[in-house]
């Protein structure tokens, strides 16, 4: 049977606004050095109006997406994790060969599924954390300008690009702590499943427990993992995790 994934459709519009955010960053950074060039007249106040506009539009996309999109995406997400690892049937949205083992329904494969999910999702938060880093500073850089050049004036927009900025050196330092997270998640697992073995119903128990705490830390710093970076990165990290697999004891 062919991979199916029909809870991807639901990231469409989380995908579509994260694209917006993309061009709403790129736009205000034009604006800035503009900005600084154009100190005075007309262009200098569209560009602070524009500036201010577009900080209010990231602040606005993030919460209609926060709130409405990313949740019911990763809702129907965390359905189909259990359908899968235990066999039952509670939503509409339906998955094959989306994780890789053929255990038995139990807690023991839904907690292996989300091994597979974080060894995925740790890598590619890794091979994101450059491009952010350089976003960030890019962000803090046009806070800075903006800040230099309105020594007198523009107080809101002093402010909307300190919200602005501000948002972009969250979302850096929430990446690298959720990469943090996931890593020593990861070696949680790697230890009870691998390193000792699953011999026991205590073992498993904890598996599960550690299943929960890594949909705990999606659900806690949403973080948007790039679909380019997955894909690009895809087979390596499956063969990868294949061998993995073949080393956990049960």
């Amino acid at each position: 049977m062919a991979r199916r994934d029909d809870v991807n459709q639901l990231y469409l519009w989380p995908n579509r606004i994260e694209y917006i955010i993309k061009w709403l960053f790129w736009i205000n950074v034009v604006c800035s050095v503009a900005y600084c060039i154009f100190k005075t007249g007309t262009v200098s106040n569209i560009l602070l109006v524009v500036q201010i506009l577009v900080s209010i539009l990231y602040v606005v996309s993030r919460i209609i997406d926060d709130n409405l999109f990313w949740y019911n995406a990763e809702r129907a997400r965390r359905q189909t994790a259990i359908e899968n690892g235990f066999g039952i049937d509670i939503t509409e949205y339906k998955t094959n060969e989306y994780y890789n083992n053929s255990l038995p329904n139990n807690s023991t494969k839904f907690s292996v599924n989300a091994f597979e999910s974080i060894m995925f999702s740790k890598t590619t938060a890794g091979r994101m954390l450059w491009k952010e880093s350089i976003r960030m500073g890019i962000a803090v850089l046009a806070f800075i300008s903006t800040c230099l050049v309105n020594k007198d004036y523009g107080i809101v927009l002093i402010m909307s690009q300190t919200v602005f900025s501000a948002f972009f050196v969250e979302e850096y330092v929430t990446l690298v702590v959720y990469k943090s997270r996931l890593e020593k998640l990861y070696d949680d697992f790697y230890k009870e499943s691998i390193t000792i073995g699953i011999k026991s119903e205590e073992q498993s128990i904890l598996l599960l427990a550690y299943a929960i705490e890594y949909e705990a830390i999606k659900a806690h710093y949403k973080v948007r993992l790039s679909e380019k970076e997955f894909w690009k990165h895809n087979s390596e990290t499956s063969l990868k995790w294949e061998q993995v697999r073949k080393k956990i004891k049960i």
